[in-house]
């Protein structure tokens, strides 16, 4: 997909942790399921809370070690140099964001492929259904089964402290108006 806005420059950043050590550092799933409930995706997406399994149990402890994969995209200074009403700031984010995205996607699904039984963690909401509904609201499947990820933080996983602790970063947050100067997409890969 061709790219609106290009990073002016991309850093990448790894780390890997038994996953019971991260469950004791950075996962605590009462408080961000309580984080989920407020944003508008909640219970309408299948990538999203509430879940019919237990998460603890049957997703992260099926599991021996976590790859956390981040990657810092440096904002083209046309982006930063500006301010945004609101509307248009979500926009050129989103716009900027998506198509690598979708670029880090097609990677992790290929790393899922070198490490058998593994299964990776998105960086944020699910991006397959676009501009269609989400089958959840419906009752029905996920059409995409073999693509739909949950991301770390909709397990229970806090990703500030992720990427402060493991990754050795900083994440930087969009301020009323203003876009910063880089955006970190944090994905994951669970290895049995």
């Amino acid at each position: 997909k061709e790219k609106k806005y290009v990073a002016e420059k991309i850093e990448n950043f790894q780390a890997e942790i038994p996953v019971e050590e991260y469950m004791k550092e950075c996962v605590d799933v009462a408080t961000f399921l309580e984080f989920c409930k407020e944003c508008s995706n909640y219970g309408k997406l299948w990538c999203c809370p509430p879940y019919t399994f237990d998460v603890e149990k049957d997703y992260w402890n099926k599991y021996r070690k976590i790859q956390i994969m981040g990657r810092k995209l440096y904002l083209p200074k046309e982006l930063t140099s500006q301010s945004y009403i609101k509307n248009e700031q979500w926009k050129v984010t989103e716009e900027f964001l998506l198509p690598y995205k979708e670029e880090l996607e097609q990677e992790i699904l290929k790393l899922e492929q070198e490490y058998p039984g593994s299964v990776s963690l998105s960086s944020g909401a699910c991006l397959h259904c676009k501009n269609a509904e989400c089958t959840r609201l419906s009752g029905k499947p996920c059409r995409f089964q073999d693509k739909m990820r949950y991301s770390i933080e909709s397990l229970g996983g806090n990703v500030g402290k992720t990427v402060t602790k493991y990754l050795k970063q900083e994440l930087q947050w969009v301020e009323e108006g203003k876009l910063p100067e880089y955006f970190m997409l944090i994905y994951g890969l669970l290895i049995p």
